[in-house]
């Protein structure tokens, strides 16, 4: 998710995910967020609501990295 975008509610977001994922046991979805600033309200926000911020310009290697552990190597 691009926090960038100055429509996107990322507390709002999470409860609505949530809601939906409720009644689905077993399904988790890693929330991933990315921005062209990091402020500490806004890391404390993804902190609260468990996401992973990366901060923008995103590389290959950066998301090569928090995605390691959701990918299967082959």
């Amino acid at each position: 998710m691009d926090l960038d975008d100055p429509t996107l509610m990322l507390g709002r977001f999470m409860i609505s995910l949530n809601k939906i994922l409720a009644g689905h046991s077993g399904v988790r979805i890693a929330v991933i967020v990315t921005a062209s600033t990091s402020s500490d309200r806004m890391l404390k926000k993804c902190e609260d609501v468990k996401v992973k911020f990366i901060p923008k310009p995103i590389f290959e290697t950066k998301l090569r990295f928090v995605l390691k552990p959701f990918l299967q190597e082959k």
